[in-house]
């Protein structure tokens, strides 16, 4: 009786966890949208724009000191905590090349570098 007791409170447990970490998830709806971010690399200042879509694709554009850009397009999917961008190659997405992002109250961050949802 006791051994089932300790099942059963293990269980709830477990159930208990599960549904918290699925709340914590983000969903499509949560993180669609555009994202303004600036870091420093090398001397150089980057001024990024995220835009995640409805449609689950996604328009990056990076410029360097107020000059060169660089645009990067592709899909995106969310898992659990982050945010995957699948870089779209010769016009074909790649699930190889991608960049995780963790996603946190409307902000999207990689190595350090926060991009804010606006």
């Amino acid at each position: 009786m006791k051994r089932a007791r300790t099942i059963i409170s293990l269980c709830i447990v477990l159930s208990m966890m599960l549904a918290f970490l699925v709340a914590c998830s983000p969903s499509v709806e949560d993180v669609i949208g555009t994202y303004i971010g600036e870091y420093t690399f090398n001397g150089d200042t980057y001024k990024v724009v995220i835009t995640l879509s409805e449609d689950g694709r996604y328009v990056k554009e990076k410029t360097r000191n107020n000059g060169n850009s660089i645009t990067e397009k592709g899909t995106f999917e969310i898992n659990e905590d982050k945010v995957l961008l699948h870089k779209e190659m010769m016009n074909t997405a790649s699930e190889d090349t991608y960049t995780v992002y963790n996603y946190r109250n409307n902000v999207l961050e990689n190595n350090g570098h926060e991009f804010v949802k606006q």
